[in-house]
Formats: structure tokens, sequence, C-alpha cells
């Protein structure tokens, strides 16, 4: 008979590190292996979508890396911070903050994209700004005060730490790089853009003049 048992690590306390112990002891006259969970099936899957969303090959790199940016930041300030983060909860708050937040930068870059095939740089990026940012603070307002509230009322206090990171630090961070980097990132990379996406002609003020 075959089974798969899979381990991770991670910042588990002394009672987990018992347990997996306990499970090597019970397996061994089995041959058996250990594998580590990994998260980069998301990872690819999200570059995948983009990239057909956008006909694109640098924009789901940007776009992604953007997000996992922000992921690192949230894990980077909670572990500054001296809270311990159990693994189950780098996933969860990966799989919200990249399945969620990442949807604004779309719009934004979608918005931007569209303006840009007809308007100047800048033009186009103030325009792209001024139709999403209402429809981004809104919907990332209602995030951000959702996972404050699950934090705040849950009785568990794995559920109450993870809504709590994800409203004071995750989905906050998110936004924040969404309306303050990605704007900044996408004007620079304009060139890039262009000739990495598939049928994009961008607007060209002094072809525009001629």
């Amino acid at each position: 008979m075959l089974y798969k048992v899979f381990l991770t690590t991670g910042n588990f306390d002394t009672a987990s590190y018992d347990t997996l112990d306990q499970i090597r002891e019970a397996l061994s006259g089995y041959e058996f292996s250990l594998n580590g969970g990994s998260v980069e099936s998301e990872f690819l899957t999200n570059l995948l979508i983009i990239a057909i969303t956008f006909k694109s090959v640098f924009m789901p790199v940007l776009l992604t890396l953007l997000i996992q940016g922000a992921i690192w930041v949230t894990m980077g300030i909670s572990t500054m911070t001296g809270n311990e983060i159990f693994f189950i909860c780098y996933m969860v708050v990966m799989c919200v903050q990249m399945g969620a937040t990442i949807d604004y930068g779309i719009l934004l870059t979608n918005n931007y994209i569209n303006n840009r095939k007809q308007q100047d740089m800048k033009t186009a990026m103030s325009q792209a700004m001024s139709s999403s940012i209402s429809t981004i603070l809104t919907s990332g307002s209602i995030l951000v005060l959702a996972t404050l509230i699950i934090g705040l009322v849950s009785k568990v206090s794995i559920v109450a730490d993870l809504g709590l990171l994800l409203s004071s630090c995750g989905c906050l961070i998110s936004i924040l790089m969404i309306l303050g980097v990605l704007p900044q990132c996408l004007m620079i990379c304009d060139r890039v853009i262009k000739k990495t996406s598939i049928k994009t002609k961008f607007y060209h003020e002094e072809k525009a003049q001629k």
C-alpha cells in the first residue's frame, strides 16, 4: 500500500518537531521519503494567466514580482516585530495577496496600455490612475476592513493572527505598491513593454506632429 506524507519546513514549535520525529519513527520500517511543499506552481500559474491576458512576455514578470515583493515585505515586517509565522499562515497570506491584489495591478496596467496606444506616456498614466484609483481604493479598503474584522473577532488564534497580518501589512502594502510603485515601473519600462508585447503599438508624439 502506498502512502504520501507531505511535510514542509517553517517556524514550527517544539510539539510540531516532536510530531515529525514520531512520524519518522513509525515509518522507520518502510521505504519513504519526505518532500517539502512548494509555492512555485501558483507563481507559474499567475505568470501564464497574465501572459495570455496581455499577450506579453514582460508584463507577467513585472506584476508577479511586484506582488511577490509585497508578500516578502509583509513576512519581513512580521518577523522583525517578533511574530511567529506558521507555514500555513505564509501560504494563506501569499494566496490572498497574490490572488486578490494582483487584480488591481492588472486593472491599472490594462488601462495604461489602452491609453498608451492613443496618448503620450505621462497623459496615459495620468488617465489610467484617474480611472483606476477609485476602484482599487474601494475594493482594497473592503479587503483590509474584512480581514481586520476577522482578526479582531475570531477566537481561533491562528485565524486572528492571520487576519491582523493581512489587514495591517499584507493587503495594505500590496495596494500601496500598486499605486506607488507600479506606475513608475510601467513608465520606466514603456519601451520594453512595447517590444515584448504581441501586436501592441504605442502612440508616438513625434510621428503625430508630422
